[in-house]
């Protein structure tokens, strides 16, 4: 149905935003509804919105840990970075309980049996030598990921370097029985720990960036970078060099569309306008596809992915200008007071006898 669509379907109802949730505010100190994640997530109903605002989040009961299970919630940073210094796990989502987080940093990222479809955005984007995030991804059938950033855990050097042999490297992202896409992602393994030099030692392997368990995985991937982890070193041999891709299992699909770039802000105010930026080809057609419902439809590889389900806004935008950047101001629906609604768009590169899709783009509006 997409490939047929034209720019004079443009008659069709925007979905409704009256199914918005509450919103939820954690932030440390003053100014939040809680201090903590947990907290909103225990607090929160299925459909709302928690935004967590900048700042370090430490504690192993609660502080920095966050568990969400059967039921779909919109996580989004507000101001700041949210870094919290532990993991948060996605599990047990029936279908239609979807759960996006966006902009946060998380030492580990755990996605476990959901049927709904879950989206990540954003996450740990800024490099740091002790900031890593790793993430595993077990049966779950429709997991998009976004701008995102995962590195494995470095060996860790436990006996001053008097060990016979390092520790290995962790792996980054690892896919058992589930089917992931990935865009725009930088995946790396982790660096093997050094072995002793005297007497002697070898050290340690390095991590895996990508591992595909399980002969029902599929990894559809665009604009992404795998890494293998460096080996540890030794007096008596090196490690093992991590490798980029371990497909032992699986499937993996590189999407063959042209370079191209679909950003916007995260979160919004509703009745405000918001800046979305695409690049691609000069006089290139768009059209800019809206919903409130998400989905994973898998196309041809030149093509991609729909991450949205019927029925969504389709807005013809102007082609692409020469200079290969067009900025669209998009205005933002009110919502009620203290409600949250998140909406995902996704441009259309409407290439004559090429069209294709951009990644997606998640946008919270609140009030």
């Amino acid at each position: 149905m997409l490939l047929r669509l034209t720019s004079a379907a443009l008659a069709v109802l925007l979905p409704s935003l009256a199914l918005a949730g509450e919103v939820h505010v954690v932030a440390l100190g003053t100014g939040g509804d809680f201090s903590t994640l947990q907290a909103a997530v225990d607090f929160a109903s299925d459909g709302d919105t928690i935004v967590v605002e900048g700042g370090n989040y430490y504690g192993w009961t609660g502080g920095s840990n966050a568990l969400v299970a059967g039921k779909g919630l919109d996580i989004v940073s507000g101001t700041g970075v949210p870094r919290l210094y532990g993991t948060v796990e996605v599990r047990d989502l029936a279908p239609g309980q979807d759960v996006r987080l966006e902009g946060l940093f998380v030492r580990t990222v755990r996605v476990v049996d959901c049927a709904a479809e879950v989206f990540l955005e954003g996450l740990n984007e800024t490099q740091s030598w002790f900031e890593q995030c790793d993430l595993l991804v077990q049966g779950t059938q429709t997991l998009c990921v976004s701008r995102s950033r995962f590195e494995g855990f470095n060996g860790w050097d436990v006996c001053g370097g008097q060990c016979n042999y390092g520790a290995d490297g962790g792996d980054a992202v690892t896919v058992v029985d589930s089917k992931v896409r990935l865009y725009d992602c930088f995946v790396r393994g982790g660096i093997g720990e050094d072995g002793a030099w005297l007497p002697c030692g070898v050290g340690g392997d390095g991590g895996d960036g990508l591992v595909v368990l399980g002969t029902g995985s599929r990894v559809r991937h665009e604009g992404s970078s795998f890494l293998g982890g460096l080996d540890g070193l030794g007096g008596c041999g090196n490690g093992l060099l991590g490798s980029p891709i371990n497909a032992p299992a699986g499937t993996v699909v590189a999407l063959t569309t042209p370079t191209t770039s679909f950003t916007g802000p995260a979160l919004a105010t509703g009745g405000s306008t918001v800046d979305l930026t695409i690049t691609g080809p000069a006089g290139t057609p768009l059209l800019l596809l809206t919903t409130t419902d998400f989905a994973n439809r898998d196309l041809l590889p030149s093509v991609g992915t729909l991450h949205m389900l019927w029925p969504f806004v389709i807005e013809a935008l102007p082609p692409i200008p020469a200079q290969g950047v067009l900025t669209h101001s998009l205005a933002v629906p009110a919502l009620p007071a203290g409600q949250g609604r998140l909406r995902i768009m996704q441009v259309v590169f409407n290439e004559p006898g090429a069209r294709f899709l951009s990644r997606p783009l998640g946008l919270t509006v609140r009030n």
